[in-house]
């Protein structure tokens, strides 16, 4: 519906006067002229000598009901088919236009780490970036795996955003959650502009920014263990430790395993006597806590460790995995 000025020199190639003529612009879905485009304009071009030319400006309208989208502009000499030509086939020319308004996110800046289930503040600027007023819109926050929006990413949040004028801008925040489920390591948040897809745009494919976000990871260790020093074989004994959380990142609930080792180093070999389970650890908790163990009958008199070992189904990923036992001298008698 809006009011645009093209600029067009028709010029005579020929080696004989042109008649008096018009020039028509046309609007199109593609750059090549047919029956199916549009009609918006034209101006007169008067008797042309060989070689001569006319610069001229034609105001034209886009169709209130063009639908958005990159369209072109045809510009076609003699449109009125007055002038008989040596080469009647090379008459237009062709530009292109974008047609509708362009929302992009010109800006994104969010914290660069963050805990699982913990909340967050994300700022935006959502801008037109077309001469033509966009309707109001949403603005999504997604977070992903990865820097490209796809069907898996989660929606954590969103914004309203106003009616925007050609070239004006929404500057906001949003306050959204990291899922509590989410894993540790570089993340992705993905905002993107017109998320409920209730605005026509001239480019639907440029409407998101991202930036990426650190979840941190946890370090479990056993921290402290005691027991008896002695023990008689085939009995029950009460292992008491303290499993920490040293590392920046919230570690998920795990399982701190005992093990019977005739060595102080924890190997596959070892001997499963007993578990307590772990909830869930922010950053510097600890967990302590008891559990009873039984040291296997026949066991040959003699020396031994203890060995607790933090995570020990293994299911969490730390920033160091070869620091989570810690052992206890005791005697088989």
């Amino acid at each position: 519906g809006s009011a645009i000025t093209v600029t067009d020199t028709t010029k005579n190639f020929g080696t004989g006067p042109a008649a008096a003529s018009k020039t028509f612009v046309y609007l199109s879905l593609d750059s090549i002229l047919d029956p199916g485009d549009t009609l918006i304009g034209s101006r007169p071009v008067g008797v042309l000598s060989s070689g001569s030319y006319s610069a001229g400006s034609t105001l034209v309208t886009i169709p209130a009901d063009a639908t958005p989208g990159i369209r072109y502009l045809i510009v076609l000499a003699d449109g009125g088919q007055a002038v008989a030509e040596s080469i009647e086939t090379n008459n237009t020319r062709t530009t292109s236009i974008a047609v509708g308004p362009d929302l992009q996110v010109s800006a994104l800046s969010a914290p660069l780490s963050a805990l699982p289930g913990s909340a967050i503040t994300v700022t935006d600027t959502t801008k037109n970036f077309a001469t033509v007023p966009a309707a109001a819109s949403t603005t999504f926050v997604y977070f992903s795996l990865d820097s490209i929006l796809d069907s898996g990413d989660t929606l954590i949040g969103n914004r309203p955003v106003g009616v925007l004028g050609g070239g004006s801008s929404s500057a906001g925040s949003t306050v959204v959650t990291i899922p509590v489920d989410t894993t540790p390591g570089t993340r992705y948040l993905i905002v993107l502009a017109d998320g409920g897809q209730t605005v026509g745009e001239s480019i639907e494919t440029n409407n998101t920014r991202t930036t990426s976000i650190s979840i941190p990871f946890p370090d479990l260790q056993v921290s402290a263990l005691s027991a008896p020093s002695s023990a008689l074989s085939g009995s029950t004994i009460t292992v008491t430790d303290t499993t920490s959380n040293l590392g920046t990142g919230l570690a998920a609930a795990s399982t701190t395993r005992y093990y019977l080792s005739a060595t102080s180093t924890y190997d596959t070999t070892d001997i499963l006597i007993g578990s307590r389970s772990i909830g869930t650890l922010l950053n510097g908790a600890s967990s302590s806590g008891s559990a009873t163990v039984t040291i296997p009958a026949g066991t040959v008199v003699g020396r031994y460790y203890l060995i607790a070992r933090a995570d020990g189904e293994e299911v969490l990923a730390e920033t160091n995995e070869t620091n989570n036992t810690k052992y206890y001298r005791i005697v088989v008698q």
